[in-house]
């Protein structure tokens, strides 16, 4: 039997799911009934089937068992009619006719909010296809809410269609879109945050490397950085990322020294931070043995997907001064350990665990580990708190 995705969508007071089905993205009548309208299922379906407003009916199964766990209420129904489902464009009508215009608008940008995050999700896991569609129907909607324009909530609707048509390699499109955003941005200076304009630079910049614009990749992302620096510093993990693509430019042009050079700053960047982190949560277990497995290691100012992506990048970046410094080069060794603490804090033992050996085979060749010792040793009690039986 397979699964029914569920999202919750919350408005005002209001908490209602949205199943995603073989029949699209619907809502069970029942909830709708007693969560929006306060009304008996029953009778609320049958004000819904004397207006003839669009429903559906499904016996499937897995509907069926999603309903039941959530324990939803439904209409009374006769043997194999199923359950009433509803599109969210009927909702929409159901509350103009039933006067509840009130909850229109926070309706609207409640699913709009869910389906933005559907397409961020998507994007992470670098499934853009699928994100595409999701993409643009978030701008679309926003278009429409957000009248008259300019209005700077569409800004990241537009950045996140960009970043879904670049994911494609649909370069004229992502770059109407980044248009469309650097319009907004500008024409409301005294709003336009830094973080904004890093996040504008930093697609600029992909779409130019994208398309072969060396200079101009360079020049968006030195704005990324710039960008990034006013608004976390230059030392933050969130501000690495622009000085990785940097390193990425240079190395596409294969000024290798350059590229090496902001590859090392990248590393000198996460190294003390995940250094930090992990060795405080070995101190915190070693005063409290009872909670090492139930605390977590701590955090980054980063969401899941971005650490996955970080520790991508940080492999990378490994992979970098391998072809130009060869495999046995303690700056080799250095980069595996930073990587073998970051999968620690993302509870990824095996692949730690290997970065660590890897790094403890490099240094056996060199006469001693030097400024490594404490990184190592940092690893190797981090590795046993996530799996002490390695």
């Amino acid at each position: 039997m397979s699964s029914i995705a569920c999202s919750e969508v919350q408005f005002v007071d209001i908490k209602i799911h949205q199943l995603q089905t073989n029949l699209g993205k619907v809502f069970v009548l029942g909830e709708i009934a007693t969560e929006v309208f306060q009304d008996n299922p029953t009778i609320f379906f049958q004000d819904v089937k004397r207006g003839r407003y669009p429903k559906l009916q499904s016996t499937d199964p897995n509907i069926m068992a999603v309903t039941t766990k959530l324990g939803l209420q439904v209409e009374s129904r006769t043997a194999g009619t199923g359950i009433s489902l509803l599109t969210a464009e009927t909702v929409r009508s159901l509350m103009l006719d039933k006067r509840k215009r009130g909850l229109l608008l926070p309706f609207r940008i409640a699913l709009l909010k869910l389906s933005s995050h559907e397409a961020t999700t998507l994007m992470a896991d670098s499934n853009y296809a699928q994100a595409l569609p999701v993409a643009m129907d978030a701008v679309k909607e926003g278009q429409d809410l957000f009248k008259p324009q300019p209005d700077l909530r569409l800004f990241p609707l537009f950045l996140l269609g960009a970043q879904a048509n670049l994911g494609m390699k649909r370069c004229k499109q992502c770059e109407e879109l980044l248009a469309l955003a650097a319009w907004l941005l500008y024409s409301e200076p005294e709003h336009a945050l830094p973080l904004m304009k890093a996040q504008l630079n930093r697609l600029y910049g992909q779409l130019h490397a994208l398309m072969g614009r060396d200079s101009e990749a360079l020049q968006a992302f030195a704005q990324d950085a710039y960008q990034c620096s006013l608004a976390y510093g230059p030392l933050d993990v969130r501000t690495s990322l622009a000085y990785y693509n940097l390193a990425k430019v240079f190395q596409g042009m294969n000024e290798m020294d350059k590229s090496l050079m902001y590859c090392d700053q990248v590393l000198s960047i996460w190294s003390p931070a995940l250094l930090e982190l992990v060795a405080s949560r070995v101190d915190q277990s070693s005063q409290t043995p009872a909670i090492q497995q139930a605390a977590p290691l701590g955090e980054l100012p980063l969401q899941a997907g971005q650490l996955k992506e970080a520790a991508g990048m940080l492999k990378d970046i490994r992979k970098v001064r391998v072809t130009s410094l060869g495999d046995s080069h303690a700056s080799v060794a250095e980069a595996a350990c930073v990587v073998s603490l970051l999968f620690i804090c993302l509870q990824d033992a095996l692949q730690a665990d290997q970065c660590l050996q890897d790094a403890q085979q490099i240094l056996s060749q060199q006469s001693s580990a030097g400024k490594l010792t404490r990184m190592l040793d940092a690893a190797q009690a981090g590795l046993k708190l996530v799996s002490p039986g390695l």
